[in-house]
C-alpha cells in the first residue's frame, strides 16, 4: 500500500506542468515521488501523443487525455482507448471564421498528425478530425471570434480558447471533462479522488468533473473562477506542493 494510492493527478502541459518543451521546477521528481508511493499521474493535454513521448524525464503511468479531450490513449500499449471524432459537417463553422480579419492560421489535428487548411474543403476525407485548431489576433479578437462560433454553432461543435489567441473546435459533448471521466472509468477502483490542475478555458472542463480542480498562478480568469483553488505560478513546479497539501490531508 502506498499513501498515494487512489489518488490521480492530471494536468494540463503548456503553462501549468511545462515551458515549451521544459518541464518546469522540481516537477519531474515529485512525480516520480507520487508514482512511487502508489499515485497516478497523467496528463489531459491539446497535445498529440507523440509530443508526450519526448520528455526524458517524465512519463505517466496510466493512459493519457490528448487533443483536448477527443481521445485517451495508452502510452505503453500505443493505442487509442478512446476517440471521439468530428463528424459533424464544418463548412459552415469554418466559412463563418474564415471571413474574420484577425484569422492567422487555421490546421486540423488528426490521430497522430495535423496540417495547415485554408477551407472546409482541405479536410481529408479518409483522415477524420479530432480537433480544428484556428489562430486568430490579437487576443482580444480571438475572444470575440470565439464567442461568435460558440453562439452560432455551440449547439453542433464544442468550442473553446486552448489559449489566449487560439480557438479549437471539438466534436459536440467532447472535451477535457468527458474525457477525464472516460479514463477513470477505465481505471475503475484504482481511482477515488481525481485532482485536475490547468491554466486555460480548456481546462475548466476537467474541473467541472474533477473532485478538486486546482489553476496554477498564471492561469486565465476562466480557469481561476472554475478552480477550487490556485496554486503558485506554473514555473516554481506545482506539483511539489500539491503532493505536499494530500500528504497534509488537505486535498
Amino acid at each position: 500500500m502506498g499513501k498515494f494510492d487512489g489518488y490521480l493527478i492530471c494536468t494540463d502541459l503548456d503553462g501549468t506542468f511545462t515551458n515549451g518543451h521544459d518541464i518546469c521546477g522540481e516537477n519531474a521528481e515529485y512525480v516520480k515521488y507520487f508514482q512511487e508511493n502508489g499515485g497516478l499521474f497523467t496528463v489531459s493535454t491539446g497535445r498529440l501523443p507523440n509530443h508526450i513521448e519526448a520528455f526524458s524525464d517524465f512519463a505517466p503511468n496510466c493512459p493519457v487525455v490528448t487533443h483536448n479531450g477527443a481521445a485517451v490513449y495508452d502510452m505503453q500499449e500505443k493505442m487509442f482507448l478512446y476517440k471521439s471524432i468530428i463528424t459533424e459537417d464544418a463548412s459552415e463553422v469554418l466559412d463563418c471564421a474564415f471571413k474574420s480579419d484577425c484569422i492567422r492560421k487555421v490546421w486540423i489535428n488528426t490521430a497522430l498528425n495535423g496540417y495547415d487548411i485554408k477551407g472546409a474543403n482541405d479536410i481529408k476525407k479518409d483522415d477524420p478530425p479530432f480537433k480544428i485548431v484556428i489562430c486568430a489576433e490579437p487576443a482580444e479578437e480571438a475572444l470575440k471570434l470565439k464567442n461568435e462560433l460558440a453562439e452560432k454553432f455551440g449547439d453542433k461543435f464544442c468550442i473553446f480558447l486552448a489559449w489566449r489567441t487560439g480557438i479549437e473546435i471539438l466534436a459536440r459533448d467532447t472535451n477535457k471533462g468527458t474525457a477525464v471521466a472516460r479514463l477513470r472509468s477505465i481505471l475503475g477502483d484504482k481511482v477515488k479522488k481525481v485532482i485536475c490542475v490547468g491554466d486555460s478555458e480548456s481546462d475548466t472542463f476537467m474541473f467541472d468533473y474533477a473532485d478538486i480542480g486546482i489553476a496554477v498562478e498564471n492561469a486565465d480568469e476562466y480557469a481561476k473562477k472554475s478552480a477550487d483553488r490556485i496554486t503558485v505560478n506554473f514555473t516554481k513546479g506545482f506539483v511539489k506542493y500539491v503532493v505536499e497539501d494530500i500528504e497534509k490531508g488537505n486535498l
